[in-house]
């Protein structure tokens, strides 16, 4: 199955290469999280989600191990939080939608392109524990990964 290009056309270019602006920094559609990432997907010939595969989450492609996370990957949060040692809180849901765009060696820790986790909403890049290590205590919540299958023409 071949990697999403998705990320890496937002983390060179701040936009998608068929012209249309993801526009980083700025608010896609209504600014809702999976508005950016089912944009980001149809403007690449993929598949838009499903809703009720997995319960209430949305379904995005593939299911893939979290341990196999690639750049390009949709990560869907259902009641996802995380406590750092410095007692700094983060919580994602209790549903949310991301794009991975890098991650580090065991996947304890990505980088993702999201929108809606920011007032005013924006599409952003941060940094999410989807494990306990290092700097972080305690992640609670669940996170699907999925990779993004080609549109049939």
């Amino acid at each position: 199955m071949e990697t999403c290009d998705i990320a890496n056309d937002l983390e060179q270019y701040g936009s998608l290469k068929n012209g249309s602006k993801v526009v980083i920094d700025k608010k896609k559609d209504e600014g809702s999280c999976w508005e950016f990432v089912e944009m980001a997907l149809r403007e690449k010939g993929y598949q838009n989600h499903e809703k009720g595969g997995l319960g209430d989450l949305y379904v995005w492609g593939a299911p893939v191990d979290e341990r196999l996370i690639k750049t390009g990957d949709i990560l869907q949060f259902y009641k996802h939080e995380y406590k750092l040692k410095n007692g700094t809180r983060s919580k994602r849901g209790p549903l949310h939608t991301a794009i991975v765009s890098s991650y580090n060696d065991d996947r304890s820790i990505v980088r993702v392109w999201e929108q809606h986790v920011t007032k005013p909403s924006r599409v952003v890049r941060n940094k999410v524990y989807l494990k306990a290590t290092g700097d972080c205590e305690e992640v609670i919540g669940e996170v699907k990964a999925f990779r993004p299958v080609k549109r049939l023409r």
